[in-house]
């Protein structure tokens, strides 16, 4: 455990010095600054249109920087025959992926956390009262992300592409947010394909159960991050069988 800790906080202090961090916790608050400009048009909903626009490009940046990081960090210990380094010590290969991801994972909520703390007083300047389901709403985008960079983690390790990574990975959160739609579609179909469909489907993130904006009871909350933990622990089960597999 001791050893997983110590990775996890060297991946972190690296994603926290990286560019690519500072740019997209820049980004971030300059959008959640501009979610401002969207409620002034609203006018009477301007709280309500600051809200879900800024809960919105939360989810769209903690998910694009968790898909970037994902795809590229072992990919980038492999080139840089990094990996070579810190698996000639005395940890397993599951050791190292758990501690790479934990680091992932807590880099995401840093960023979860200075994007909320600006939306945040965006909503409090404009008379926001404090409610609880504002949490749960960052809780349901933050197991969203867990389940994409075990997705993309996997993606990239069996891959060895890091755009090919990004692209898969990218492809799940679209399908995620359709799932009801696709679901309806293979309703119509029969056959081999309606076969296909319905387990390209069960592939699928549902990321709709993890919706929780206007609040859930807790039969949804639980249902939702159970479903979370098991899609975010077969992709990390994956990843573990094909590092495990190759030779270093």
């Amino acid at each position: 455990m001791k050893t997983i800790w110590i990775l996890a906080v060297d991946s972190f202090l690296e994603n926290i010095w990286n560019r690519v961090f500072i740019l997209v916790a820049i980004f971030g608050g300059l959008l959640i600054y501009a979610s401002l400009l969207f409620g002034v048009l609203a006018v009477e909903e301007e709280l309500r249109v600051l809200m879900d626009s800024g809960l919105a490009l939360i989810e769209m940046v903690t998910l694009i920087a968790g898909i970037y990081f994902s795809a590229t960090m072992f990919l980038k210990e492999i080139e840089t025959k990094t990996i070579y380094l810190v698996l000639s010590r005395p940890l397993s290969r599951l050791e190292y992926l758990l501690g790479r991801v934990l680091g992932l994972i807590l880099s995401l909520l840093l960023i979860m956390v200075l994007m909320s703390f600006i939306h945040l007083i965006l909503l409090f300047v404009h008379h926001w009262s404090w409610r609880s389901s504002y949490l749960l709403s960052l809780a349901g985008i933050f197991l969203k992300a867990l389940m994409l960079v075990a997705a993309a983690v996997f993606f990239s390790l069996f891959s060895t592409s890091s755009i090919a990574a990004i692209v898969f990975s990218g492809s799940l959160w679209v399908l995620g947010n359709f799932t009801q739609e696709i679901r309806f579609l293979t309703q119509k179909e029969s056959g081999l394909p309606a076969l296909l469909s319905r387990l390209l489907l069960f592939l699928f993130p549902h990321f709709e159960i993890l919706n929780w904006q206007g609040g859930a009871n807790d039969t949804r909350v639980l249902m939702g991050a159970s479903y979370a933990a098991v899609y975010f622990l077969i992709f990390i089960a994956l990843s573990w069988l094909v590092l495990r597999a190759k030779e270093f």
